[in-house]
């Protein structure tokens, strides 16, 4: 019965959209088996990598770091792309045990001041700009091991050394950055780092611009896998399901937060974004 109902719809396919039509559906299909085949880049190895990060990904990461997850491995707070980002970096930090590092676009989250501050060099790059002002400050005050530098990558400011860092990493940043701009920061970035050392990031974007962010950091000169695996897993055919933000992320901190009418007239969803796990580095010897 299977066999007859595939020839079945092989002939109406035929019909309605000729042989294109089905060759199209046969490459679709080719496509899916292929994808089936290939393994997911392991996230625990020190290796270049650049791919959406997965539902499994973030369930074992908090399995292995349950100290890492706050206010614990049980909030609803803990499954969204910050988490697996964030956690994504502390297994690297771990892993890399980085003299110098440097942290991008922190914000007002103390996270890696009170992990990693103690015993590793800790700094902080953030241009400070948030509203209300008074909590950023409050929170620069209260960090006990952070080396903060007000600015943003592509100034090329002078207070961050040229090649001092072992590792420079950011979560859920690097995507705010217009793509003008891209370039000066990555650019930025690749001069900051240590030949050698590593880059860390989660970032969330979507299909053509993660490939556009490939293109960029594979030019500033930092080794990257030779493609990226960009392609969305959602049947149990595709292989370990990609993981997007909760809707309620998506509801309240970018269409609603802090607007009491927003039930009045709910806004549209027109963004509900993957987060890309990225790791790469500085070749030896090079300046």
């Amino acid at each position: 019965m299977l066999i007859i109902r595939k020839i079945s719809i092989a002939s109406q396919t035929m019909r309605k959209q000729g042989i294109a039509g089905v060759l199209k559906v046969l490459a679709r299909k080719l496509d899916t088996y292929s994808r089936r085949k290939l393994p997911v880049s392991s996230l625990w190895e020190i290796a270049p990598l650049f791919r959406y990060a997965t539902c499994d990904d973030l369930i074992q990461l908090k399995a292995r770091y349950p100290i890492y997850c706050y206010p614990d491995r049980e909030s609803k707070e803990e499954w969204g792309l910050k988490t697996v980002g964030r956690l994504y970096c502390v297994d690297k930090i771990i892993k890399l045990k980085p003299n110098t590092m440097i942290e991008v676009g922190a914000g007002w989250s103390p996270y890696f001041d009170q992990h990693f501050g103690e015993q590793n060099e800790y700094w902080m790059l953030d241009d400070g700009c948030y509203d209300p002002f008074d909590k950023f400050d409050l929170a620069l005050k209260n960090r006990q091991n952070t080396h903060f530098v007000q600015g943003m990558l592509g100034d090329f400011n002078p207070k961050l050394p040229a090649e001092y860092f072992d590792l420079v990493f950011s979560v859920s940043v690097l995507e705010h950055v217009p793509s003008a701009l891209k370039n000066e920061v990555y650019n930025d970035m690749y001069r900051i780092l240590k030949p050698g050392g590593w880059i860390v990031h989660s970032i969330d974007l979507l299909d053509f611009a993660g490939l556009s962010e490939f293109d960029y950091i594979s030019q500033a000169g930092f080794v990257l896998p030779s493609k990226a695996d960009l392609h969305f897993s959602i049947r149990p055919s595709d292989g370990p399901a990609t993981l997007f933000e909760p809707l309620e992320h998506v509801f309240n901190y970018q269409l609603g937060i802090g607007n009491d009418q927003k039930w009045h007239n709910p806004p549209s969803v027109y963004r509900h974004l993957p987060t890309i796990l990225v790791m790469g580095y500085k070749p030896d010897g090079e300046n």
